[in-house]
């Protein structure tokens, strides 16, 4: 599915920006200062924490630390549930 899809486009980018072989035909992949990628969380009911405050504090996360160079892939935000 797409997240597998993004998990590869992202170890691909990561493997070229580190000079390895990235298992492809042909890429053109540029230089990143920064590799997130965010995909489904869970809730923590022992901290009282849902997956919806999980995933606001990934993103807050992710937003302070990007850059224009950043790759960021972010998949099922907003899926998140009550501790209720």
């Amino acid at each position: 599915g797409k997240s597998t899809l993004m998990r590869s486009l992202l170890v691909a980018a990561l493997l070229a920006n580190c000079g390895l072989f990235v298992p492809c035909s042909e890429a053109s992949i540029p230089r990143f200062d920064n590799f997130f990628l965010r995909t489904a969380g869970y809730d923590i009911p022992s901290e009282g924490k849902s997956a919806w405050a999980l995933e606001m504090d990934d993103m807050a996360v992710i937003l302070r630390d990007c850059t224009h160079k950043s790759l960021v892939m972010v998949d099922e935000l907003g899926k998140g549930t009550s501790t209720e």
